[in-house]
């Protein structure tokens, strides 16, 4: 994908995509929730769950396992009850989408889930509403805030 290719590391600074040739990457620094990394014949990384008819990365930034972080942040309404769901439109798309993003390397997950989730829900129009859902987002990763892992594994998607 164009968007990927643009923002290869080893050409952009800062860029956040792997280089092309896969045979650049520092292997023994990945790690997979499905164990070990296996290759084809030209050194690409095999889906550890078989074939998918997909090649090379297409819109993924990482040859091999992209670890993302996506909280699932909820509440009751305190007014009504009901269940209610942090969500987000997208800026490239326009489509409603669960917050969150891809896990820098070394990052800690729960630091991905934090930063991703401010990054995309505080685009508030004034300062003293970011201040406050700050302060919330201080009080709610305090001492892990009482989150809970709902799923960690494989996604194919």
């Amino acid at each position: 994908a164009p968007h990927v290719l643009a923002n290869d590391s080893t050409v952009k600074p800062g860029g956040w995509a792997d280089p092309v040739d896969p045979t650049s990457v520092d292997w023994p620094c990945r790690a997979s929730y499905e164990g070990p990394i296996a290759f084809d014949g030209h050194q690409q990384p095999l889906n550890p769950r078989g074939r998918t008819g997909m090649s090379q990365r297409g819109y993924l930034g990482k040859w091999g396992a992209n670890h993302a972080a996506d909280p699932i942040v909820t509440r009751f309404d305190p007014a009504s009850g009901r269940l209610q769901v942090a969500a987000i439109v997208r800026s490239d798309n326009g489509v409603i989408a669960l917050p969150g993003g891809m896990v820098d390397a070394g990052e800690i997950v729960s630091a991905t889930v934090r930063r991703e989730f401010a990054e995309e829900v505080l685009n508030l129009p004034s300062e003293a509403q970011r201040s406050e859902v700050t302060r919330l987002l201080d009080q709610l990763f305090a001492g892990g805030g009482g989150g809970k892992v709902v799923y960690r594994g494989y996604v194919d998607d």
